[in-house]
């Protein structure tokens, strides 16, 4: 199912991107930004707020950048919380009036979390080591489509320390967290030959263990690569549907450019761009 080959030539060719490059980029993601604000009022207590949303971060109604700003606004104007209670009705608060989808289901998601984040709230330094948050998410949250939130959640908090200037440990055993723009990257790259709804449904592992090696043979992080290649790659799904290649390669490559702050060149981002959207139809990928 994975392609040996295309997962070692879009490894060779991100392994070209300096890390100042990303490091550029998590700056410019309004994700970090919108983290950053939360971050500044609340401080450590921001691990927890964070986390919360990123653990019911999916199936969205707007783009995730648009969604992370909002989430700031609420709590620039929000007390600090010092109790779990305190959080979960809050970010509930919010949730309802984002009118989310499956609002239901996301508030039930919370309650489940409660002691996770309660411990985020009382010992947030502990969770310096992501991996540990990843790992203690991923028992709390349920398995399949919506787990990528595990990985989300560690993420989002190593954003919150670095907004505070808090080194982490174990960002290299964080996943991607796979979303939408990873199954249509994972599809277009010939990563996986198939539709990227079938890789987000039913591929996901595959996906996560492909772009595991991707991490190891390019010297970045998932979560790393995770920042550099989402944001880019915003707006290509549309542009293949209707079989826009070229449109698809050159919106990336020029967004990339931009994202990275010119760390990454025009001539680079042309061959990211290439190796990453090669086919914008998807079966034809497992005839190439």
């Amino acid at each position: 199912m994975i392609r040996e080959g295309r997962v070692r030539a879009v490894a060779a060719v991100l392994k070209l991107v300096p890390p100042e490059a990303i490091d550029a980029a998590e700056t410019k993601d309004p994700q970090f930004v919108a983290v950053a604000r939360i971050a500044e009022k609340h401080r450590l207590n921001a691990v927890a707020i964070v986390a919360a949303n990123a653990l019911v971060s999916y199936r969205l109604s707007k783009h995730g950048e648009d969604y992370w700003m909002d989430y700031a606004r609420f709590w620039v104007e929000r007390g600090t919380p010092f109790n779990v209670d305190e959080l979960i009705e809050a970010v509930s608060d919010f949730l309802r009036s984002e009118r989310v989808p499956l609002l239901q289901q996301k508030l039930q998601r919370l309650r489940r979390a409660k002691p996770l984040l309660s411990s985020l709230l009382r010992s947030p330094l502990r969770y310096r080591r992501l991996d540990t948050l990843y790992q203690e998410a991923t028992r709390l949250m349920s398995r399949g489509r919506y787990q990528k939130t595990a990985a989300f959640a560690a993420k989002m908090v190593y954003y919150v320390f670095q907004a505070l200037g808090v080194r982490v440990e174990g960002l290299e055993r964080i996943p991607v967290p796979l979303d939408r723009r990873f199954a249509v990257l994972t599809a277009s790259s010939g990563i996986i030959p198939e539709h990227p709804d079938v890789i987000y449904s039913r591929l996901r592992e595959e996906a996560e263990a492909a772009w595991r090696t991707v991490a190891e043979l390019s010297g970045h992080p998932p979560a790393r690569l995770d920042t550099l290649l989402w944001l880019p790659a915003r707006s290509i799904e549309p542009l293949l549907a209707k079989g826009l290649l070229g449109f698809a390669q050159d919106e990336f490559a020029l967004r990339l450019v931009d994202y990275t702050l010119g760390r990454v060149d025009v001539k680079l981002a042309r061959r990211i761009a290439e190796e990453l959207i090669r086919y914008a139809d998807w079966a034809s990928a497992s005839r190439a």
